[in-house]
């Protein structure tokens, strides 16, 4: 059988590095795919100040003449690598369904005659302004006034974007999601694309997030940007029910950005100096230990698409407290952790102190933790993407 060669079109404009940790996924999928067989060649848009091995970029900067004229530039490129390499498919792993970020690229599919992948796509969440200041704005005293700016300009355009992603989406060979309420969410706006969509999660390293015995001790983690989506100030209030009970707790924050100030203000008006502790944005293998050195993950998010902390806090083998949202499917309620609805600080004091009384309950959620995690390691998401590959390619010749 002919060796499957995907293209990897990776068009997020930034440092996908930067920020959640989700950032590697494109290369942490590549090298699963590399380990079952199937060598993807990945093109990415731009890295500032990453390297990544056997990568190839579009633009050698990042700037704002390289983003107009991006379709040509990938052209380009894409007609070198096809001209000189047998690529099996394209497939576009960063795409903007309802958003002006990154280009429509399915062109590429006529253009070079290769069956054409979009996705892996989630649900998309509001854009609010200290998200955007995380991710985009270059200049903190004019933040405010290019977020209103930049909202105005994708509202206007958005009708546009949407209808050109909506027909591209239609005319893929195959439209990857990474959950049922993505699935969900792209049938109600356009029901033609049902027959061609597979669901396909991202992954965990459960390998580099080794397990470990739980902890039983009254510390809890929390990893994420600090931003209002991500409910911080809602985990914060909960811990004045936890530290009536439990006087020695300590929540470990994980993570940076623009509401540092707010929410440590917050603790010391609460007068949890004492049990609240912010580590900033720290490498990796610190986050690892700081997870594998609490008794519980918590997620507050009020919206998120895929929760890869979940699944990372998992894998150590952490019962998690989550959130219900679209992106904590993983977590099943009362078998490896608990659900709680969104912006509601007693549910989550409840059901961190649920776990904090009951040593055996904390131990069994933590072998089952790690059991669920395991069905999303790299190795078993890459034979899906081998199986969808497959398949398109069936279905083409």
């Amino acid at each position: 059988m002919k060796t499957i060669k995907p293209l990897l079109l990776i068009t997020f404009f930034g440092d996908i590095f930067s920020g959640a940790s989700a950032g590697s996924t494109y290369v942490k999928l590549a090298s699963a795919l590399k380990r079952n067989g199937i060598e993807a060649v990945m093109v990415f848009y731009h890295i500032n100040n990453q390297k990544v091995p056997d990568a190839i970029f579009i633009a050698n900067k990042d700037n704002f003449i390289n983003r107009l004229i991006f379709p040509f530039l990938t052209i380009n490129k894409i007609g070198k690598i096809i001209s000189t390499q047998d690529i099996s498919l394209i497939h576009q792993v960063s795409f903007p369904f309802e958003g002006t970020e990154g280009y429509n690229l399915l062109f590429l599919r006529k253009y070079f005659q290769k069956p054409f992948i979009i996705g892996p796509l989630e649900e998309p969440h509001s854009l609010t302004s200290d998200d955007y200041a995380r991710i985009y704005s270059r200049s903190k005293h004019f933040q405010k006034l290019e977020f209103r700016f930049m909202h105005s300009l994708v509202s206007l355009t958005r009708p546009f974007f949407k209808f050109m992603s909506m027909k591209n989406l239609k005319d893929s060979d195959a439209v990857l999601v990474v959950s049922e309420a993505t699935k969900r969410h792209l049938i109600k706006i356009n029901n033609d694309v049902e027959n061609k969509i597979t669901i396909i999660p991202y992954g965990v390293d459960v390998d580099l997030f080794s397990l470990s015995p739980p902890k039983i001790n009254h510390e809890i983690v929390i990893v994420g940007s600090l931003i209002d989506r991500k409910g911080h100030c809602y985990l914060i209030d909960a811990m004045i029910d936890v530290v009536s009970l439990f006087p020695m707790s300590k929540l470990k924050i994980v993570g940076d950005g623009p509401l540092m100030a707010f929410l440590t203000k917050k603790i010391v008006n609460l007068r949890l100096q004492n049990n609240v502790v912010f580590y900033g944005r720290i490498a990796n293998d610190e986050v690892i230990r700081i997870i594998q050195d609490s008794r519980i993950m918590v997620s507050a998010s009020v919206e998120d698409s895929f929760c890869h902390t979940i699944l990372e806090g998992m894998a150590c083998g952490r019962p998690i407290v989550s959130t219900r949202t679209s992106g904590s499917f993983m977590v099943k309620d009362g078998k490896n952790g608990y659900l709680v609805p969104i912006k509601n600080s007693q549910a989550l004091s409840e059901a961190i102190i649920k776990l904090f009384n009951n040593d055996i309950l904390t131990i069994n959620m933590s072998i089952e933790s790690r059991k669920e995690a395991e069905t999303y390691s790299w190795d078993n998401i890459a034979k899906q993407y081998n199986k969808l590959y497959e398949r398109v390619l069936g279905n083409s010749s």
